[in-house]
């Protein structure tokens, strides 16, 4: 599997980068709209200009590959420690780990696709232990639009869980929405961000003391501040504030709140479909170099 894993990144990022060299190339020799004989491709969508969520919205052909990696590494203060850290205690995946995303996106129009994706794993990468796999195989429907002035990307999407540390306290499903938007104050570069999501888990069997702290339903809040030096070029701080209801709770409506993380991150668009960003992740109301992880997040399409 891990040789699987491998040549999935290594066939992503090697044709990722030819792609990035010739796409300025070619968007110099046909308009957006043009249509080839095998792969149409729609016209841009003009409500989106940020370059995240043009990444995030993805490619404008008929039919494309999608693709989302993000590598969680190890807090500053122990830069040898083989998982993140976890101040709620809650049942999750914290393994340093490259993870992520891939599949295949079939676009209606210029706004709006529908993907089927599956999740890719690589925990403890640079550890004994290491473990790799395909997992959660996720159908979703997206959209991109723009209202009042903001910009923004949603998706509704459902996903079957498979991966270990979820399957071992009964997770079998779940549904998923998220939202990221964006509003751009005109020319001055500056911009004002909210992503939110909200997440609900089905289980083939009543909780159990054993699960510990499981989560029934999820909810997340990130604003956030940015600064596009250029088209594409930005640095960026963001908050994130989550809640959970427990799956040992009777009182569905019940939410407790999760300890917040702040992110202080770069991010470069290569092309509209190739976006990178490292950033740094800590948690605000504990400040200490075991709490703040490195990490990084890529996003991009082929064809």
């Amino acid at each position: 599997m891990n040789r699987l894993v491998l040549m999935v990144l290594a066939f992503s990022f090697a044709f990722g980068g030819r792609l990035c060299d010739a796409a300025e190339g070619s968007a110099a020799l046909a308009p957006a709209d043009e249509v080839s004989s095998e792969n149409s491709k729609f016209s841009e969508n003009q409500d989106i200009t940020d370059s995240v969520l043009k990444a995030n919205a993805g490619s404008l052909s008929h039919y494309s590959l999608r693709f989302n990696f993000s590598y969680s590494g190890p807090p500053l203060g122990d830069l040898e420690a083989k998982d993140q850290p976890n101040p709620d205690g809650t049942v999750a995946v914290t393994a340093t780990a490259l993870t992520g995303s891939f599949g295949g996106r079939y676009r209606f129009d210029s706004k709006s696709s529908l993907s089927l994706t599956a999740g890719l794993s690589d925990q403890y990468i640079f550890h004994e232990g290491q473990r790799a796999d395909i997992n959660n195989p996720f159908l979703s429907y997206d959209r991109a639009l723009q209202a009042f002035g903001i910009q923004m990307v949603s998706s509704v999407g459902a996903a079957l869980i498979t991966t270990s540390t979820l399957r071992a306290v009964s997770e079998v499903s779940s549904l998923n929405y998220s939202l990221s938007s964006i509003y751009e104050f005109g020319t001055s570069g500056l911009a004002l961000g909210l992503d939110g999501t909200l997440a609900y888990y089905f289980f083939s069997r009543a909780w159990m003391a054993k699960d510990g702290k499981v989560r029934q339903e999820n909810i997340g809040f990130n604003p956030s501040v940015k600064y596009n030096v250029n088209d594409k070029l930005n640095v960026y701080t963001g908050l994130g504030f989550a809640f959970w209801n427990p799956r040992s709770e009777t009182d569905r409506g019940r939410l407790l709140a999760k300890t917040t993380t702040q992110k202080w991150g770069l991010g470069y668009a290569f092309t509209r479909d190739i976006y990178f960003t490292p950033f740094i992740s800590s948690f605000p109301e504990k400040i200490a170099l075991d709490m703040t992880t490195i990490n990084f997040n890529t996003i991009f399409s082929l064809f």
